[in-house]
C-alpha cells in the first residue's frame, strides 16, 4: 500500500471530523452498491467493468456563521494503490442522496455520496470537511 496505515488514517467510520465551517461524520460505507444505484434511477449507467457503485454515507452540520451548501464538503475514494476517485466525477442518481439545500448554523443533513469505485479495492475515504480544509484518511473496514 502507498500509506502508511497507522499514520495516515486519522480516523475510523463514524469518527467526526471538523473545522470552523463544517462537521462531518462518515456514518457507513457500502462498497458494492450497484444493484441500489441502478434501481434508483433508470437512466443511471452501468459501472464499466471491474468498478462498482459505492454509496458513503455521511452526516453534514454547518458550524460557520451564516450559512452554507453541503456540496462544500467531498467525499473522495483514495485506492490501494493511490489512486483518487472523486465524488464529483460519479454521475448518478442514488437513493438517499446527500442534500445540496442551503444550510443555517448549527443545521444538520443525513445521505448518501455515490462514488463509482473499483470492484474489491481496499481502499480508504478521504475527507476534507470544506474547501480548502485540511484532509483526513478514514478506515472503511
Amino acid at each position: 500500500m502507498w500509506y502508511e496505515p497507522a499514520s495516515h488514517l486519522g480516523c475510523s467510520l463514524g469518527t467526526t471530523i471538523s473545522n470552523d465551517e463544517w462537521s462531518v461524520a462518515v456514518n457507513s460505507l457500502t462498497p458494492d452498491a450497484t444493484e441500489q444505484a441502478m434501481a434508483s434511477n433508470q437512466f443511471n449507467q452501468a459501472p464499466a467493468e471491474g468498478r462498482t457503485y459505492a454509496l458513503a454515507n455521511i452526516t453534514t452540520t454547518c458550524l460557520g456563521v451564516d450559512s452554507s451548501i453541503p456540496l462544500l464538503v467531498s467525499i473522495d475514494y483514495v485506492t490501494a494503490a493511490g489512486n483518487v476517485v472523486e465524488s464529483d466525477e460519479t454521475l448518478a442518481v442514488i437513493p438517499d442522496q446527500n442534500s445540496s439545500s442551503e444550510l443555517l448554523t448549527a443545521a444538520s443533513v443525513t445521505g448518501d455520496i455515490g462514488l463509482m469505485i473499483p470492484s474489491g479495492d481496499d481502499g480508504l475515504l478521504r475527507v476534507p470537511p470544506g474547501i480548502l480544509a485540511d484532509q483526513v484518511f478514514v478506515a472503511i473496514r
